[in-house]
């Protein structure tokens, strides 16, 4: 064979050395973009499972811890009113919209991490415009307020005040007859809103944990309400006619 012949052979093999060369290096560098992929997502799930261990080890969980246990039925009237003229006494500078509740409980946080601008929110009827609200300072883990005594307010749209903003006296000497749920929101220290419910009907359980950034679901608006009773009214008057044409 002439010397361009194995030149020609030589080159071939280079070639062909070089091609299965390249051939394994993208191998080996495709199974190193995988593994350090799977060592990237291990990195994150681990971070993801840290983090979340961490929001769960500083979860408050704020609740109403009655004087009388609140699973017997007769126990849920966990609140009582005052004298008007006697309460205005302590509060002489409350607006029009303040009113003030007995309440046999004390806010307590039971969690494991300080709870945040716990807030309770009595919702009566289930009605938006029927809502008294309390706010509180912060409640370390363990800590608790005796309430006693607790003033509350309403928004300027509450069904609760006259035209001049006045809570109505009729109002406030019917809320414990009202059927009612007291719901409490508060926040952990990385911001998280958390509720919990306590309601009046005792076919309920009393201690109701909402999942972490979940607030208090909204309760019914006007517009709602107006068209629940309009359709009472409508069905109640197409029975009427039923029952007279039968007569």
């Amino acid at each position: 064979m002439s010397l361009l012949g194995w030149a020609t052979v030589a080159l071939a093999g280079a070639t062909t050395v070089s091609v299965v060369f390249t051939a394994w290096m993208a191998a080996k560098t495709s199974a190193l973009a995988k593994f350090n992929q799977q060592i990237i997502e291990q990195n994150e799930r681990h971070h993801t499972d840290e983090v979340q261990n961490n929001i769960d080890n500083q979860r408050p969980v704020v609740i109403l811890d009655a004087e009388l246990n609140p699973e017997i039925r007769e126990n849920r009237n966990i609140f009582d009113l005052i004298a008007h003229d006697h309460w205005r006494a302590y509060y002489s500078g409350a607006q029009g919209n303040v009113t003030v509740l007995a309440i046999a409980c004390e806010i307590k946080n039971v969690g494991k991490g300080i709870a945040l601008n716990p807030t309770i929110l009595i919702r009566f009827e289930n009605n938006s415009g029927k809502e008294l609200i309390s706010e509180f300072s912060p409640l370390a883990v363990g800590a608790s307020r005796q309430l006693e005594i607790a003033a509350f307010h309403t928004g300027n749209n509450s069904y609760f005040l006259d035209p001049h903003q006045n809570f109505k006296t009729d109002e406030y000497q019917n809320l414990p007859s009202q059927t009612w749920d007291i719901f409490i929101r508060y926040y952990d220290i990385y911001g998280n809103v958390y509720y919990t419910r306590h309601p009046k009907d005792p076919n309920q359980r009393w201690v109701n944990i909402g999942e972490r950034g979940e607030d208090i679901p909204p309760g019914k608006s006007k517009e709602q309400i107006a068209s629940e009773l309009a359709l009472l009214k409508a069905l109640g008057s197409s029975k009427v006619i039923s029952s007279g044409a039968k007569g």
